[in-house]
């Protein structure tokens, strides 16, 4: 009895191991997936109408490079503004799985509400000195950037502007920063 108590003992603990061993390589498997997902995507647009450039301000232009998944932003004055509920789309939503990188280059005065919300694989974020504001919403759900530079001359953060940005631990916050409205880096790490 002792004997087969201690085989049953032994085996549930082989398969305790192996269940916490097992979900890794799922994974593993999962990414590999999701990287294979994005190339597919990536050749698509290629072949697509899809636009890789366009205004998104009355002076300010947008441009996405396919090859290095890097959006860039530039002219003077203000970004438009977005809507989180479809009212309003920014015009490369659909590039939005893609997007790795955002540059956003001098002139421009600030990141629209809602401009990159939901940009999951977005990891870098290049803000310019002229930045004045960052809108509500900007960067939320943007769950891979780790670290933001703010410039100097930032005023004012808007609501949920980082909201469930999970990687971001890195940030350092300008002295004349005036404003954080709510939730603006809430579930961030």
């Amino acid at each position: 009895m002792k004997r087969l108590r201690s085989q049953i003992v032994s085996g549930v603990l082989v398969l305790s191991m192996l269940a916490t061993i097992l979900p890794m390589p799922a994974f593993a498997v999962s990414k590999k997936v999701s990287v294979e997902n994005q190339t597919v995507k990536s050749e698509a647009l290629k072949e697509s109408d899809t636009p890789a450039n366009g205004s998104c301000g009355e002076n300010v232009v947008w441009n996405f490079d396919i090859d290095t998944g890097i959006l860039t932003i530039t002219g003077t004055g203000e970004m438009l503004n977005y809507s989180n509920e479809n009212a309003l789309k920014q015009p490369w939503r659909d590039l939005e799985d893609l997007i790795l990188e955002v540059k956003i280059g001098q002139g421009i005065v600030n990141v629209g509400d809602y401009a990159f919300s939901h940009c999951d694989n977005l990891q870098k974020i290049t803000l310019p000195d002229t930045l004045k504001s960052i809108g509500s919403g900007a960067f939320e759900y943007c769950r891979n950037i780790d670290a933001v530079v703010f410039p100097d001359n930032l005023k004012s953060i808007g609501n949920s502007a980082f909201l469930e940005c999970e990687a971001l631990q890195d940030i350092v916050l300008p002295l004349g920063l005036e404003n954080i409205y709510d939730r603006a880096f809430y579930q961030c790490k």
